[in-house]
């Protein structure tokens, strides 16, 4: 049940970076160094990371609970870290390829 609510707890951080209200949570962000675009990049890319964690946590959870086969739950949580990986790194190199004004 705590893992529901975490779900809905980065589920709504998701919704925030959307409407780049939760920015301010990201290390070394200074709105005065972005132009509009570059912000408009980051939160989208935030906020799709964000709303792909919330669906695994929920989904992680929901697995548990209806779920009985060992060996089934061990390959969906396999599958549930490997489409996090995939998500963290697509978010590094989003990240990495927007550039301050200097």
């Amino acid at each position: 049940m705590i893992n529901i609510v975490a779900g809905i707890i980065v589920l709504v951080m998701a919704v925030l970076f959307s409407k780049k209200k939760a920015l301010f949570l990201i290390a070394g962000f200074d709105k005065d160094e972005w132009d509009v675009n570059q912000t408009n990049s980051l939160a989208k890319a935030m906020a799709g990371f964000m709303l792909n964690l919330s669906i695994l946590i929920i989904t992680l959870e929901l697995i548990e609970q209806f779920v009985s086969n060992g060996n089934t739950i061990r390959f969906i949580e396999k599958v549930i870290a490997a489409e996090f990986f995939i998500s963290l790194i697509l978010i590094t190199y989003k990240g990495f390829t927007l550039k301050k004004i200097h």
